[in-house]
């Protein structure tokens, strides 16, 4: 029983690693976009790079695991 709530924690905590940065990057080029002029470029760029931090933090912790 302790072996799938570790493994459901684990899926909840790399869902949450994911998530959160590319959410983060999201509002961040929408908030830039308003300042420079590109608004499509930088809210795409900002979810992307979320995105990709994200999914490192998340290979990082599946390594240690």
């Amino acid at each position: 029983m302790w072996k799938n709530l570790r493994a459901l924690a684990l899926v909840g905590q790399l869902g949450l690693v994911i998530i959160g940065p590319a959410l983060v990057g999201l509002l961040v080029g929408r908030f830039l976009s308003g300042y420079i002029g590109y608004p499509l470029l930088l809210t795409i760029g900002g979810m992307l790079l979320g995105l990709i931090g994200g999914s490192m933090q998340a290979y990082k912790m599946l390594l240690k695991k």
